[in-house]
């Protein structure tokens, strides 16, 4: 079994966003060569999250982002000092790794 180990940098750019990393994903498998086995995605950082979602219809990630924030707002009365609860509890409910069949790549 051949494993790999890949690190990407992704940086967003607002506090709620969704970021589409497919074609990121897809060009490491690629230049892997594996043609059968699983990509495992996870997200160290306790603020942000990986969901798999189709991409053909934008409305879809501007519902997803409408709907995390009305279920968890940014509230004053959250006590976490650095103001970010909201991306904590969305993140613990997204979740923090995926994981992707490869199939005859």
């Amino acid at each position: 079994m051949k494993i790999l180990n890949i690190e990407l940098n992704i940086n967003s750019l607002e506090k709620n966003q969704l970021i589409d990393i497919t074609m990121e994903i897809k060009q490491k498998v690629i230049d892997s060569h594996i043609e059968n086995g699983m990509v495992q995605i996870f997200v160290p950082h306790t603020t942000a999250a990986v969901t798999v979602n189709e991409n053909t219809d934008q409305d879809v990630r501007h519902d997803l982002l409408k709907g995390l924030n009305s279920v968890f707002p940014n509230r004053q009365d959250y006590r976490h000092y650095e103001g970010n609860s909201d991306a904590h509890l969305k993140s613990s409910v997204i979740g923090n790794h995926q994981t992707i069949f490869i199939e005859e790549n």
